[in-house]
């Protein structure tokens, strides 16, 4: 009866928010201040770009806004993009907002124009967007000259938790963009005819009373015990993510379970704890029958389908409990979905999660909460939950005994960074903190390492002090660091430095390795054949200057090298180079693109429209569905858009290692499916997709991949990383001689096809 209370106290006790006007999405109002339309805001380099109310061109009435790059070049470039925004005070109410407006353009060149929206909030987790759509190269964005014509986004809407709304147009390169006639809808509706919002607040905001506290300061094991508590953390989740009342929000469902913990505590045996679990799944209610129940077809598109654990093994709950849960899967249809929503782009957003950021060492109940939130995130919006390594339900009664015998904020910080490594996924780490940064060290390596030849290998410097250069070369192999060898650091150093597969966790492992609180460093190093033992002085990561980081070019993000092949380094590119990249490789012998690194700008549209000359398919991925959570299907497949007379037809040799990932890989992909293009290299990170944000209690971030990736063919990249044409990997030797491996092995291929 409390629960009901509470909701009915909150549902109807609501006031009516005024609308916010005049609104002046036609332009007609100028601001003779600013010169631009009343209410509109121009972002960006004001020596670079005009904003103003254009009496001249416009499509409807007396004014249209214009943005305009009057002074554009490679020199004058600038990466923040111009843009003119309005905002919308978040008043109305619906579950889908769109906006349309007719756009004109002119002579836009390397870049595009565009509208976006988006959705703010600053109720919960401070400053969030709830929901953004916006330019995307590939489809909104238009280029060149063209007359007046309409564009339309949408997106959602969350009435409750809205605060603004901002929306404009956006515009890249150089040239001009004009935009007039917006209009506004809410569910269909014009914004002049949408009903205002009630101005309420979820029952499950107002359910505090284990805000600070879980009231549970230990738990006692048994392997019985572990049997309750990996039955309550699947169930608890289960119907976290299915139960109507509870995705409506009426329920704080960190709260819940701090509620029904005690009863599983206290139960002697099985049936008891099974028996307390039914009454507590009774209290929600039950859902209303569906009228049109989701059901799932078993076909092609379908690559993962959910699983509930060990919810439903015969033998393991009641019958009677299964039965119930039964009923709820099939009746789980709400059009709220409090604790989950997809963003436009296909990715998870874990929303509404308490952040719990004062409590740096967790009560046992709530560190319980946060294995129990980590391992259903997985369960049930991982899409490559197929490829974890061991059965992912038999990692939650493993780490019971972990999270709840951390006896202090470490322990329980590594616990949480172990757990994130048993998902295998490169984008998978705990974000860095101030707990793990003191396990770790204050102090750095003053030398760069990397893993060759299984060996920790010496292969540059990050400061220019020559005695540590006198001290010790390149190419010296560590084997040992303040008396311990690499092995055992390694044994160490893993529950922190997860990743898809052992070439990346080494890579991972290089910095951290030699981190630690004292200054000093005493090294065993082989050299010639000969062991010494050195000592070198640490540095504070202020002082850390990546001296041998990459190739690139200085200046620019490519060159001619010898005998006339072009070079790209993809994290130096901008899109305003495309053209003057294109005129200086047009007659080159070959091109090389070395991902050995992160891309920056608009490198995927660069491919699409230079290296493809077809309209093959270069991948396909997946994405979860919140109203069948576990459910994994694919979506179209990834094509160019058509024959391109332009293209490059010289050989294109795309370098890869260990540092090649996400989208870097997701690129080589793309240009894996030109047939003039030869990859070359070692294992890459082997991870893909569009990253999701998550949080321990305590405030501990990490992500995990949200979208699923795949070859046309259907085959994985994740975990193995990218197809290697030829194996090619940097020696010891090689790092001694100061040379490039894999470049000279590029180069040899571009002249001889060998």
């Amino acid at each position: 009866m409390r629960y009901l209370l509470i909701f009915i106290k909150v549902t109807f006790v609501c006031i009516t928010v005024e609308a916010q006007s005049p609104l002046n999405f036609d332009m007609e109002v100028k601001d003779n201040f600013t010169g631009l339309p009343k209410g509109w805001t121009g972002y960006g380099e004001a020596k670079l770009f005009t904003f103003k109310s254009d009496s001249l061109i416009k499509q409807h009435g007396n004014y249209s806004l214009s943005i305009e790059n009057r002074d554009w070049s490679e020199e004058t470039y600038d990466e923040s993009y111009p843009s003119a925004t309005y905002s919308v005070k978040a008043v109305y109410a619906g579950r889908k907002v769109a906006v349309t407006g007719y756009l004109k353009t002119e002579k836009i060149k390397e870049g595009y124009a565009g509208l976006f929206i988006n959705v703010k909030a600053n109720k919960i987790q401070k400053y969030r967007l709830l929901s953004s759509d916006g330019i995307d190269l590939d489809e909104k964005g238009i280029k060149g000259t063209n007359d007046w014509q309409p564009f339309s986004l949408e997106i959602e809407y969350d009435e409750i938790d809205a605060d603004s709304i901002h929306f404009g147009v956006e515009l890249t390169g150089g040239g001009k963009v004009w935009l007039d006639n917006l209009t506004i809808e809410f569910d269909g509706k014009d914004i002049s005819v949408t009903p205002l919002k009630k101005q309420g607040v979820y029952p499950a905001r107002l359910d505090t009373v284990f805000r600070h506290a879980s009231g549970i300061t230990s738990i006692a094991l048994d392997n019985q015990q572990i049997v309750n508590l990996s039955n309550l953390g699947m169930l608890w989740g289960f119907l976290k993510y299915h139960h109507p009342a509870i995705n409506k929000g009426n329920y704080n469902w960190d709260a819940e379970l701090f509620r029904v913990l005690p009863a599983i505590l206290a139960a002697k045996n099985k049936p008891t704890a099974n028996k307390a679990m039914e009454s507590w799944v009774d209290k929600l209610g039950n859902p209303e029958q569906c009228a049109e129940c989701i059901v799932i077809s078993k076909d092609k598109s379908i690559k993962l389908m959910p699983d509930y654990g060990n919810l439903f093994k015969p033998g393991n709950l009641s019958p009677s409990l299964i039965a119930k849960l039964q009923y709820i899967l099939k009746n789980r249809s709400s059009d709220i979905k409090y604790y989950i929503r997809y963003e436009n782009y296909g990715y998870p957003d874990f929303k509404n999660e308490e952040l719990y950021a004062e409590m740096i060492y967790p009560d046992a109940g709530y560190r319980l909460l946060a294995l129990y939130r980590y391992w259903n995130i997985i369960q049930y919006f991982y899409p490559y939950r197929n490829l974890i390594s061991e059965d992912w339900k038999n990692v939650l009664p493993e780490f019971i005994p972990k999270f709840l015998h951390a006896q202090d904020s470490l322990a329980y910080i590594l616990s949480c960074s172990e757990l994130v490594t048993h998902i295998n996924d490169s984008h998978a780490t705990l974000l860095p903190n101030k707990i793990l940064g003191a396990f770790l060290g204050n102090y750095f390596s003053p030398v760069q390492t990397r893993f060759i030849e299984n060996r920790l290998v010496v292969t540059g410097y990050y400061v220019s002090d020559s005695i540590i250069r006198q001290k010790i070369k390149m190419g010296d192999i560590i084997t040992k660091i303040d008396s311990k060898s690499i092995p055992e650091l390694i044994k160490r150093l893993s529950p922190i430095h997860g990743a898809s597969n052992y070439p990346t966790i080494l890579t991972r492992m290089r910095t951290s390795i030699l981190r630690s609180n004292n200054r000093e460093a005493t090294l065993d190093i082989l050299r010639d054949g000969k062991t010494l033992t050195i000592q070198i002085e640490r540095v504070l990561p202020a002082n850390r200057v990546n001296i041998d980081a990459d190739p690139a070019p200085s200046d620019s993000s490519f060159k001619i090298i010898q005998n006339n092949i072009g070079y790209l380094f993809p994290a130096k590119f901008k899109c305003s180079q495309s053209a003057n990249l294109k005129a200086s490789f047009k007659n080159a012998k070959g091109i090389i693109i070395d991902f050995r690194c992160y891309p920056r700008g608009c490198t995927k549209d660069l491919f699409l429209s230079w290296i493809k000359s077809d309209s093959s398919t270069h991948g396909k991925h997946t994405k979860g569905n919140a109203n069948t959570p576990g459910l994994f299907t694919f979506g179209p497949q990834e094509e160019s858009d058509g024959l391109n007379k332009d293209s490059y037809k010289g050989k294109v040799v795309v370098i890869v290692n260990e540092t090649t990932q996400s989208a870097a890989e997701g690129q080589t992909m793309l240009l894996q499916s030109a047939s003039n293009v030869t990859v070359l290299g070692s294992t890459t990170a082997g991870t893909n997709g569009n990253i999701a944000k998550m949080y321990f209690p305590g405030n501990s971030t990490t992500h995990i991949t949200g979208i699923g990736i795949y070859y046309p063919d259907g085959s994985d990249m994740q975990r193995v990383g990218v197809k290697i044409d030829i194996p090619v990997k940097p020696t010891i030797k090689g790092i001694k001689e100061g040379r490039d491996e894999l470049m000279e092995r590029a180069v040899k291929f571009i002249e001889t096809g060998k």
